[in-house]
């Protein structure tokens, strides 16, 4: 938070945390209201715009209060919606001379540029609806006289681009001169003012605190005490009020001391004691369970001992290895509780073997290493992305091999070693790890080959023996006919092949 905008509409207050710039922030108004809308002048923030809003959606500048400056804007203001807009301005006060300059008259023959120091009041009378356009830009008034428009602007930034055809009036007010015609004091804690003498003007206004001033004020400023209270005891004080964000220093009796910052002054140190961290992993696991070192720390990285200041962001601090991490905490009775984006992946291999992630505990997305192991023996490595659960498909990783013998006929039973790994076949075929080497075993005996998807093997299986008996016997039969005598006709010999 950057600071806060203060509203008041009609009786009801509220203060709008600013988280960025440029900021809007809109609601609805639902017809008319008195609206005043406010800055610290010293956060270095101002009202840039203030728009009604109609049901149709058009933005118009309202007329607001001829006192309004981009800390300070009121008006009775109509509309559906209520739009105000906050961007980087200026740190401005606590004492603010102001001093109005020479009015000066320019023609406006379509566009003109204006450009100034500090401020400006923009008196301009077209005979077409003029157009303006820029930052910090009030509207204070709009007549329409014998179809002349008369439109009245106070702006705090330049340039200003003006659009019409008239004349343009402008007055410059100078914001930063001394001597001045009149000093606006704005009242700070820690903040007084000596010398000047009070005076009762209807003038430009920044602050609902402030007074008008003549003469030679100076500003003089002390240290602010605040006080600290909760279930720490200790003392804590604002060292320079005119700082922005505003630092406190914070020292407890058990000698803990910080230094911690504000958007706006506070009104005590409210505090509370530890009472634990409680942070979690991507999937819910306590870090406590995963052996994880954590310790919480202050805003500024300075670990906290046993007080805590509520309104603090504080962090929790996680050891990774060799670093390191920061994760947003919120305190619930004493305890500070963080989720974090970390991860023990679980590796799920889709084919052999089995996956171990390096380093075991990671950041959610963050570049990884998988090992494949097969019986104690890496097969592969893989690089993945952190993640809850990793799949590792390591199908591809074996080739089919086939095993036959001198007659091309498929083995039964086998094994088939690569390296340190051991893989079984069966009729014929074996998936293993390809390797230049591979050592196949049957029928007791181990035979050293060179890898190729079809391995033939010097041995003979009990099929291929029995085709080469049959093949034997079929030859032996042949050649016995061939080689037996010759007989008469009429005797027949019956042989049998068993």
């Amino acid at each position: 938070m950057l600071a806060l905008l203060y509203l008041i509409i009609n009786s009801t207050a509220m203060a709008v945390p600013i988280p960025y710039i440029p900021y809007a922030y809109s609601l609805y108004l639902g017809g008319c209201a008195n609206v005043t809308a406010y800055l610290d002048p010293l956060s270095g923030l101002g009202i840039s715009a203030v728009y009604a809003i109609s049901q149709d959606g058009v933005a118009v500048r309202p007329p607001l209060s001829p006192e309004s400056t981009p800390t300070y804007a009121s008006g009775d203001i109509c509309g559906a919606f209520l739009s105000i807009v906050v961007d980087k301005w200026r740190s401005i006060g606590p004492l603010i001379p102001v001093s109005e300059g020479n009015p000066a008259v320019y023609n406006l023959l379509g566009e003109y540029q204006l450009n100034f120091t500090d401020a400006a009041i923009i008196e301009i009378k077209s005979l077409y609806k003029p157009n303006i356009t820029g930052s910090f830009i009030y509207k204070l008034s709009e007549n329409n006289i014998l179809g002349v428009y008369v439109e009245k602007y106070i702006a705090y930034e330049a340039p200003i681009t003006i659009q019409g055809y008239g004349l343009i009036n402008i007055t410059p007010i100078y914001l930063s001169q001394s001597p001045a015609e009149y000093y606006i004091f704005v009242q700070e804690p820690g903040v007084n003012v000596s010398g000047g003498f009070p005076l009762n003007i209807a003038g430009l206004r920044f602050s609902p605190s402030q007074t008008y001033l003549v003469g030679n004020p100076k500003v003089v400023v002390s240290q602010v005490q605040i006080p600290v209270i909760g279930n720490c005891s200790g003392s804590a004080y604002v060292p320079d009020p005119l700082t922005r964000p505003i630092t406190v220093l914070v020292n407890f009796d058990d000698g803990e001391s910080y230094a911690v910052q504000f958007p706006y002054f506070p009104h005590a140190i409210n505090t509370t004691t530890l009472r634990g961290i409680e942070a979690t992993a991507l999937d819910g696991t306590p870090l406590s369970a995963l052996n994880l070192t954590t310790y919480l720390v202050a805003p500024g990285g300075q670990p906290v001992g046993q007080c805590l200041i509520e309104g603090l962001q504080y962090q929790v601090a996680v050891v990774l290895g060799n670093k390191t991490l920061y994760y947003p905490a919120s305190i619930n009775n004493g305890v500070a509780q963080a989720a974090t984006n970390i991860v023990r992946p679980a590796v799920v291999v889709q084919g052999i073997g089995y996956g171990v992630a390096s380093p075991p505990i990671a950041v959610e997305g963050e570049n990884i290493t998988v090992s494949v192991y097969l019986n104690g023996t890496l097969l592969a490595k893989y690089q993945a992305k952190a993640e809850p659960r990793i799949v590792i498909n390591d199908s591809k990783l074996l080739a089919r091999v086939e095993v036959v013998d001198v007659f091309r006929d498929p083995l039964g039973d086998f094994y088939v070693e690569a390296g340190n790994l051991t893989f079984r076949g069966s009729n014929g075929v074996a998936y293993v790890v390809p390797s230049q080497f591979l050592v196949v075993m049957y029928g007791g005996r181990q035979y050293l080959v060179q890898y190729s998807q079809t391995i033939t093997l010097p041995v003979l299986t009990k099929a291929s023996l029995i085709k080469a008996l049959a093949g034997s016997l079929a030859v032996g039969i042949a050649a016995g006919i061939g080689l037996a005598p010759r007989r008469k006709k009429d005797k027949v010999e019956a042989i049998a092949v068993a």
